[in-house]
């Protein structure tokens, strides 16, 4: 008997082109094939949205030469001059990537047209790339697809498909009610220093606003020094804080206080956070106090309150903002070396901040603290920390380490600088935390360029995704319309029957197939090709792996009963189950 599904050169005559989607011998067809020609192909855009890190590191890449080529025209320079392009390059991946570094003077070199892509440039950075067309899609068609919501929850850090829509409430809400609130909050302390000039007030104070929260030490005034007003100091000091936290810890706590649950109810993940960062705070704070008291470049007066407000400055702001950096070269190499190891640890996952990220940090303590107690489990808040988290802890440890010693052994060829001050550059680009020593220099192209490598690694290949299927754990739903299909054996009357009753009525549809067999591959192959939108979930890793670069696939074992709601299957307005 013909297999109708065997579509090798030995039974190309029999076989009724059921099996395209996985037969090698139908690729090296020539393209005068009767079937090939009934396949579409697979356009560039397609095989992006397949592969979240691809599209992500596209649309940066693109926004990249979009501001850098606004930045070179004359109109965004005070002087009305062309601007360098390793300039107007630094300066392009410095925002976008919520860094920071300046390498002119903000407030004096750009034009207030200059000024205003720069802020554009923070904002979107710090929203982030899927996060803000996640915004415009909702807003337009009140939907999002599957391979969006993909992308969006790889790039917010939320393990479920579920929670992207709630996600994207919080990150937009959490953003508009800091800044404004910061906003509001400047407006005072800012008007006195202007001397009563509403206008450059309003502009400062929207400046400072985005700048904090989204992490940027980019600064609207031409020194960069009133962030050292109590008035003004304060509040970016707060905004620049729950910007380090990130979304997830905020979509939490948001949560929690809704339900009104206490702390003890927090996620593993909000608890390491907040722990954590607390401690690397009080640490910081501690060391500016004692080892810095006597310096003068970060205490000018001898007041109490005067160093404890600076003080608390310097121990936030290293991980995240910058802003204020006249202080930072007259600081002993002690003080610089451990301003470095604060900006490599970074702040929380899914900020708007670098470095490896508090959590990380904390995994490796707590392997370390297992490892030197006799433990076999790495346990922490009566919970057991699986292999596979701390072998990734470790990858990326070792690997963002590797990272910045190459960084700073360049930045000492080029430049010729001390190891402290490379090391000290290098992590901070790395880190986006915002802070110089002078190292990186307009007059110097090659530190620019080495630096910008930097900021674009951590913000947009570390802390991505991998492509291919994430492993989501999946329960059991209700309220859907089931379409119950044979699997091997499958005749093409059961596909087509099946793939018109998904795809009815007409218009692009949301379709969840179950099974990645035969049955359900073609199923859902044939939708894909239709325009409908497709997710296919199985639990075979290798049926996945080979479906991820044509389909939006999820590894899933569909026996659990924890699960459907995770990856927000009433969303979708068919399910065909093929097992």
């Amino acid at each position: 008997m013909a297999n109708d599904f065997d579509e090798s050169s030995a039974n190309e005559e029999a076989s009724k082109g059921l099996s395209w989607w996985y037969s090698a011998d139908v690729l090296s067809r020539d393209k005068s094939d009767k079937t090939a020609k009934r396949i579409r192909r697979i356009s560039i855009t397609d095989r992006l949205l397949r592969h979240p890190g691809r599209l992500s590191m596209v649309y940066f890449g693109a926004l990249i030469i979009i501001v850098t080529g606004l930045l070179l025209l004359p109109i965004s320079t005070s002087d009305i001059i062309f601007t360098n392009f390793p300039i107007a390059f630094f300066t392009a991946v410095s925002a976008l990537s919520t860094c920071g570094i300046p390498v002119v003077n903000t407030g004096e070199y750009w034009s207030m047209f200059g000024q205003v892509v720069v802020l554009f440039s923070i904002q979107f950075g710090g929203l982030g790339v899927m996060t803000f067309a996640s915004m415009v899609a909702l807003g337009v068609s009140r939907r999002l697809k599957v391979s969006q919501r993909m992308l969006t929850a790889n790039e917010l850090g939320t393990t479920k498909l579920s929670e992207v829509k709630g996600v994207l409430t919080v990150v937009l809400g959490t953003s508009i009610i800091a800044e404004v609130l910061t906003f509001v909050l400047l407006l005072p302390d800012l008007f006195r220093v202007n001397h009563g000039n509403m206008g450059r007030t309003l502009w400062q104070a929207l400046f400072y606003a985005v700048s904090a929260y989204n992490n940027t030490g980019f600064t609207p005034d031409a020194t960069g020094l009133h962030v050292n007003r109590w008035g003004v100091g304060l509040p970016i000091l707060i905004s620049a804080f729950i910007g380090t936290l990130g979304f997830p810890v905020v979509l939490n706590l948001v949560q929690c206080a809704r339900r009104r649950l206490s702390p003890k109810r927090w996620t593993l993940h909000t608890k390491l956070t907040l722990v954590t960062t607390a401690v690397l705070v009080a640490t910081s704070l501690a060391w500016f106090l004692l080892v810095e008291w006597s310096n003068t470049g970060l205490f000018p007066a001898d007041d109490p309150g005067m160093k404890m407000r600076r003080a608390m400055s310097a121990a936030v702001m290293p991980r995240s903002a910058g802003f204020d950096i006249s202080w930072v070269p007259e600081v002993t190499n002690e003080t610089k070396v451990f301003m470095s190891i604060l900006m490599f640890i970074g702040a929380g996952s899914s900020s708007t901040a670098g470095g490896i990220r508090v959590t990380t940090f904390a995994v490796i303590l707590l392997i370390c603290r297992a490892a030197f107690t006799g433990h076999r489990d790495v346990t922490v808040f009566r919970r057991r920390i699986p292999r596979r988290i701390q072998m990734t802890a470790v990858s990326v440890t070792t690997a963002c380490f590797a990272l910045v010693m190459v960084g700073a052994m360049m930045l000492m060829f080029t430049t010729g600088c001390a190891f402290v001050d490379a090391v000290f550059e290098a992590c901070s680009a790395f880190s986006l935390g915002g802070y110089s020593v002078g190292v990186a220099s307009a007059g110097n192209p090659a530190s620019l360029f080495i630096l910008s490598a930097e900021m674009i690694v951590d913000h947009r290949l570390l802390h991505q995704p991998t492509d291919g299927s994430r492993t989501y754990s999946l329960s059991a739903g209700k309220h859907y319309r089931w379409l119950i299909g044979h699997s091997i054996g499958a005749q093409q009357s059961d596909i087509e029957r099946t793939i018109i009753m998904a795809a009815k009525p007409s218009g692009n549809k949301s379709v969840l197939v179950i099974g990645l067999g035969r049955f359900g591959g073609s199923v859902a192959a044939t939708l894909d090709q239709m325009g409908q939108d497709v997710l296919a979930v199985d639990k075979n890793p290798e049926l996945v792996a080979r479906w991820s670069a044509h389909l939006p696939t999820i590894q899933a074992d569909m026996t659990d009963v924890l699960a459907i709601e995770q990856i927000d299957a009433s969303q979708f307005d068919t399910a065909v189950v093929a097992i």
